[in-house]
Protein backbone atom coordinates (compact mmCIF):
# COMPACT_ATOMS: atom_id res chain seq x y z
CA UNK A 1 0.00 0.00 0.00
CA UNK A 2 1.30 3.39 -1.09
CA UNK A 3 1.92 5.78 2.04
CA UNK A 4 0.64 9.38 1.20
CA UNK A 5 0.35 12.47 3.48
CA UNK A 6 -1.64 15.38 2.91
CA UNK A 7 -0.29 18.29 4.57
CA UNK A 8 -2.75 21.28 3.84
CA UNK A 9 -1.00 24.46 5.35
CA UNK A 10 -0.76 28.31 4.78
CA UNK A 11 2.77 28.49 6.46
CA UNK A 12 5.02 27.01 3.35
CA UNK A 13 8.30 26.85 6.47
CA UNK A 14 5.88 23.85 8.59
CA UNK A 15 4.66 22.33 5.22
CA UNK A 16 8.19 22.09 3.85
CA UNK A 17 9.59 20.74 7.29
CA UNK A 18 6.47 18.31 7.62
CA UNK A 19 7.50 17.37 3.59
CA UNK A 20 10.94 16.71 4.77
CA UNK A 21 10.25 14.56 7.84
CA UNK A 22 7.97 12.11 6.35
CA UNK A 23 9.92 11.67 2.94
CA UNK A 24 13.14 10.80 5.50
CA UNK A 25 11.13 7.48 6.65
CA UNK A 26 9.48 7.27 3.57
CA UNK A 27 6.53 8.26 3.49
CA UNK A 28 5.48 10.54 0.59
CA UNK A 29 3.62 14.07 0.65
CA UNK A 30 1.35 15.83 -1.25
CA UNK A 31 0.76 19.70 -0.24
CA UNK A 32 -1.76 22.87 -0.57
CA UNK A 33 -1.77 25.79 0.99
CA UNK A 34 -5.85 26.59 1.47
CA UNK A 35 -8.89 24.36 1.29
CA UNK A 36 -9.54 24.69 -2.69
CA UNK A 37 -6.28 23.26 -3.65
CA UNK A 38 -6.35 20.45 -0.74
CA UNK A 39 -10.06 19.58 -2.14
CA UNK A 40 -9.00 18.94 -5.37
CA UNK A 41 -6.27 17.07 -4.67
CA UNK A 42 -8.17 14.97 -2.78
CA UNK A 43 -10.89 14.62 -5.32
CA UNK A 44 -8.37 13.58 -7.97
CA UNK A 45 -6.07 11.09 -5.87
CA UNK A 46 -8.84 9.73 -3.34
CA UNK A 47 -7.35 5.76 -3.31
CA UNK A 48 -3.88 6.78 -2.27
CA UNK A 49 -4.12 9.15 0.35
CA UNK A 50 -3.45 7.77 4.09
CA UNK A 51 -3.99 10.95 6.18
CA UNK A 52 -4.69 14.62 6.21
CA UNK A 53 -3.00 16.99 8.54
CA UNK A 54 -4.51 20.23 8.06
CA UNK A 55 -4.55 23.61 9.98
CA UNK A 56 -7.45 24.94 11.13
CA UNK A 57 -7.35 28.37 10.35
CA UNK A 58 -5.66 29.79 7.10
CA UNK A 59 -5.75 33.31 5.23
CA UNK A 60 -8.18 31.70 2.65
CA UNK A 61 -10.54 29.40 4.66
CA UNK A 62 -10.13 26.94 7.28
CA UNK A 63 -9.74 23.02 7.39
CA UNK A 64 -13.22 21.90 8.34
CA UNK A 65 -13.99 22.72 4.97
CA UNK A 66 -11.74 19.97 4.05
CA UNK A 67 -12.86 17.84 6.87
CA UNK A 68 -16.43 18.61 5.55
CA UNK A 69 -15.87 17.53 2.16
CA UNK A 70 -14.28 14.02 3.08
CA UNK A 71 -16.92 13.04 5.40
CA UNK A 72 -19.45 13.83 2.58
CA UNK A 73 -17.38 11.14 0.51
CA UNK A 74 -17.07 7.67 0.03
CA UNK A 75 -13.42 8.25 2.06
CA UNK A 76 -15.48 9.24 5.51
CA UNK A 77 -14.50 6.30 7.23
CA UNK A 78 -11.03 5.42 5.98
CA UNK A 79 -9.70 8.85 5.86
CA UNK A 80 -8.17 10.08 9.25
CA UNK A 81 -8.10 13.65 9.64
CA UNK A 82 -6.20 15.49 12.02
CA UNK A 83 -6.81 19.16 12.61
CA UNK A 84 -3.25 21.43 13.62
CA UNK A 85 -3.83 24.86 15.45
CA UNK A 86 -2.17 27.31 17.81
CA UNK A 87 -4.82 27.82 20.12
CA UNK A 88 -6.19 24.78 22.69
CA UNK A 89 -8.30 22.45 21.25
CA UNK A 90 -11.44 23.55 23.72
CA UNK A 91 -11.29 26.55 21.10
CA UNK A 92 -12.22 24.61 18.13
CA UNK A 93 -16.10 24.25 17.78
CA UNK A 94 -18.13 21.54 18.06
CA UNK A 95 -18.49 20.41 14.93
CA UNK A 96 -14.70 20.32 14.02
CA UNK A 97 -14.01 18.55 17.09
CA UNK A 98 -17.06 15.63 15.82
CA UNK A 99 -15.80 15.20 12.22
CA UNK A 100 -11.45 15.59 13.28
CA UNK A 101 -9.59 12.30 14.09
CA UNK A 102 -6.98 14.44 16.24
CA UNK A 103 -5.94 17.50 16.99
CA UNK A 104 -2.15 18.51 16.77
CA UNK A 105 -1.30 21.80 18.97
CA UNK A 106 1.63 24.31 17.56
CA UNK A 107 4.07 24.61 17.88
CA UNK A 108 5.32 21.16 18.09
CA UNK A 109 8.33 18.83 17.13
CA UNK A 110 8.29 17.85 13.60
CA UNK A 111 9.72 14.16 14.77
CA UNK A 112 7.05 13.92 16.97
CA UNK A 113 4.60 14.48 14.40
CA UNK A 114 6.34 12.03 11.63
CA UNK A 115 6.30 9.71 14.24
CA UNK A 116 2.31 10.22 14.94
CA UNK A 117 1.71 10.08 11.12
CA UNK A 118 3.87 6.89 10.69
CA UNK A 119 1.82 5.05 13.51
CA UNK A 120 -1.59 5.54 12.14
CA UNK A 121 -0.92 4.80 8.55
CA UNK A 122 1.36 1.07 9.11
Amino acid sequence: MCKIALIVDDETELVEMLHDGLKIVGISSLTAGNPKDAINIIDNDKTNISIVITDIYMKDGTGLEIIEHIRSTNLKDRLPVYVMSAGPPNKLSQETTDLMTGYIEKPFNVDDIVELIERIIE
